[in-house]
């Protein structure tokens, strides 16, 4: 099951899967947009009803983030990569957490898994590198430091840290609880994907005449500057896959 916003992106990106499994497994994509909670609700209950057919899901894998992205609002009034990176992550493991428990008392185990980052480190922080609730509430656009990049990384390392806080958290409920499903955390390194290109088309929108949440309106600062090559994307996976797929999980 793959959870994405309808776009032709998503549509290719099922093709590929597709074609890679071959006849191996069933594909799907659902329709989720992290960046509204009624659209995870919808998702979960979606993804609950398909899995039900197989007796329950095996893993949740929170993959989907966005980077350094301008000081915007989703519709429901959060930062956006707050939402993006973990609030929504948070709510749809709740909304499957059912579902997980029953594949793992199907078939021995099911796992959670977050994607973290470097970035959740005290060096992308303006303050002490410690969690701020500030950051997980509701606020106006422009009011969680502005479109600066310093600050849009102060962002980033907060949704970042959260990841594997929220790991740690349910590891530690679902062992206390007796539950066979397991909360893993994995972080990729630094990764030729996408996520640069979309936090320059991000700054690259704010920087324009807007209104209301789709941004600040304010000019953004220049990128960080990369003096390394990063690993690819498929090197940058290994450890989401190992976290998901390993034979120890622990």
């Amino acid at each position: 099951l793959m959870l994405n916003r309808v776009s032709e992106r998503s549509e290719a990106a099922e093709k590929r899967v597709q074609s890679a499994a071959a006849d191996a497994c069933r594909i799907e994509t659902v329709d989720c947009d992290l960046q509204s909670f009624a659209s995870v609700r919808q998702a979960a209950e979606r993804v609950a009803v398909i899995a039900a057919g197989y007796g329950g899901l095996d893993g949740l894998i929170n993959n989907a983030g966005v980077m350094a992205v301008p000081d915007t609002r989703t519709v429901d009034g959060y930062d956006v990569q707050m939402q993006t990176n973990h609030l929504s992550h948070f709510l749809l493991t709740k909304l499957l957490m059912s579902s997980l428990e029953a594949g793992a008392s199907a078939r021995g185990e099911s796992r959670v898994v977050q994607h973290s980052s470097g970035a959740r480190g005290v060096q992308r922080s303006q303050g002490s590198g410690n969690l701020e609730a500030t950051f997980f509430g509701r606020s106006e656009p422009g009011a969680l430091g502005g479109d600066g990049m310093a600050a849009c990384f102060n962002r980033y390392h907060q949704t970042k840290l959260a990841n594997p806080v929220f790991a740690m958290a349910l590891h530690e409920r679902l062992l206390a609880a007796g539950s066979r499903v397991k909360s893993l955390c994995a972080e990729p390194g630094v990764s030729a994907t996408n996520l640069f290109s979309n936090m320059m088309s991000g700054h690259a929108s704010a920087a324009r005449p807007s209104s209301g949440s789709a941004g600040t309106g304010k000019k953004s600062s220049r990128a960080p500057a990369m003096n390394f090559k990063p690993q690819s994307a498929a090197d940058g996976a290994c450890s989401l896959i190992l976290a998901s797929f390993g034979p120890a999980g622990s």
